[in-house]
């Protein structure tokens, strides 16, 4: 860790604060990241380890930590918590309780995306283009009412 850190205050923190707590855009907060990265300081260090210590998506979390380490901190990725895919899939069936996937799809994903944001980043993240055909997949192996 270098001896001195400028301790000079990011010009929009606030921002940059909301932007990394907003569900639903993992791109943002990577440009958040990046904006803290090109400032050294204890506020956007303390703000990094945060976001990379509990952020839902591995890749913000990785971004998070090659700051920290270009940054000269001592840190460690965290690993891959299985525990935000399998939130995200306890909510499809919360979701299917209210709307039908299979009866109407552009109702469902709304739903689920207005509901549950941030599982539904992450469902989205983790299944890229196949989000709508691992939806139906968890759907159809529910238990039979």
């Amino acid at each position: 860790m270098p001896d001195k850190i400028d301790q000079a205050p990011l010009t929009d923190l606030e921002a940059i604060k909301r932007s990394l707590k907003s569900p639903g855009d993992y791109k943002g907060r990577m440009r958040s990241i990046e904006a803290l990265g090109a400032h050294d300081s204890k506020q956007s260090r303390d703000i990094l380890w945060d976001v990379m210590l509990h952020d839902p998506i591995h890749s913000v979390q990785n971004q998070a930590f090659l700051k920290l380490q270009a940054f000269g901190e001592s840190v460690r990725l965290p690993r891959k918590n299985p525990k935000h895919l399998k939130t995200a899939n306890d909510k499809i069936k919360t979701v299917q309780g209210m709307v039908d996937f299979l009866a109407d799809r552009p109702g469902y994903l709304r739903l689920f995306a207005e509901r549950y944001p941030k599982e539904f980043e992450v469902l989205s993240y983790e299944k890229k283009n196949k989000l709508e055909s691992h939806i139906e997949n968890v759907i159809r192996h529910l238990p039979k009412r």
